[in-house]
């Protein structure tokens, strides 16, 4: 195993309010030890090159409280896999219709006013107000990020980029700006998307670099990208990204883009409901901590 002061993770975060950063960074670290345990025992990764960037008490100005979330991801460890019933219902009938209704606002943004659900409205209001830039509220939570990149690179470090949900979108279009606005040769050797929204049609027209043509369309500091969307997803109603920027393969600015999750199933609970999206069972599933362990390992 090579040094670990020669790798870095970084992991941006999704949506919502999160526990303070550093409750917030031990609850994730344990699931994604596990995740890569379960998957490679013969790989010990150091906590000390494991960061999250947290820009959700910027964005929020507000904190979740960890006790909302440690007895449901203690209840997850305890366990080996997923069930029959979680497998159920990650195809269930009230996910079929969602997974429909998300489909039709992607396509037909206003209609969403229409939709009565709180927790839907909430979501793309807080889209909106990222992409729309509110008071610079986008160019303030991108900076911290560009600045740890930039300083991993310059200090020899190897990078896995991990964004999750939204995070997965502000992780890109800061590596668009790093590449082509501020014209910086910092690079990442890995970036991993979660749960990832960027194949929906709302997202990409709104990206960073989605008006220019071309190459310069997109990031160039991108060695490698993995995506995994878990069954049942709503967030990534498109599971595959690899059609989406295929043009970054052509253009040789990746090499690869892959595409896992079609036997992925994110067993999260919470209050007994199940939540797919959840950043810790994304963590926790060996599929993300095999990617994870080949990148230690290799790099």
């Amino acid at each position: 195993m090579e040094e670990s002061n020669s790798h870095r993770i970084l992991f941006v975060p999704g949506m919502r309010p999160k526990p303070p950063a550093e409750e917030h960074r031990d609850l994730l670290w344990g699931c994604l030890s596990e995740g890569v345990r379960r998957a490679d025992p013969r790989v010990v990764l150091d906590k000390a090159c494991f960061e999250v960037i947290a820009w959700n008490p910027l964005y929020y100005d507000t904190h979740r409280d960890i006790e909302l979330d440690r007895p449901w991801v203690e209840q997850m460890l305890e366990r080996p896999g997923p069930d029959d019933r979680d497998r159920a219902e990650s195809g269930s009938l009230r996910w079929r219709f969602y997974w429909a209704l998300f489909t039709l606002l992607d396509r037909f943004p206003g209609l969403v006013k229409h939709v009565r659900q709180k927790w839907i409205l909430e979501g793309a209001a807080e889209t909106r107000r990222y992409f729309e830039n509110t008071d610079g509220i986008a160019d303030a939570i991108r900076e911290p990020l560009a600045e740890r990149i930039v300083e991993e690179y310059r200090a020899g470090n190897r990078v896995l980029l991990i964004g999750h949900s939204l995070g997965s979108v502000i992780a890109f279009d800061t590596l668009w700006e790093l590449s082509r606005a501020s014209g910086s040769e910092a690079s990442v050797d890995l970036f991993l998307t979660l749960g990832s929204p960027l194949g929906l049609r709302f997202i990409k027209k709104r990206l960073r670099g989605a008006g220019q043509k071309g190459a310069e369309r997109y990031p160039s500091n991108i060695q490698r990208w993995v995506n995994i969307a878990a069954v049942g997803e709503l967030k990534a109603l498109d599971p595959s990204l690899r059609d989406d920027f295929a043009e970054m393969t052509r253009y040789g600015l990746v090499h690869e883009v892959t595409d896992l999750g079609a036997d992925f199933f994110n067993y999260y609970r919470e209050q007994g409901r199940l939540n797919v999206h959840k950043s810790y069972g994304y963590l926790l599933n060996p599929i993300t901590g095999r990617v994870i362990a080949d990148w230690w390992r290799h790099n």
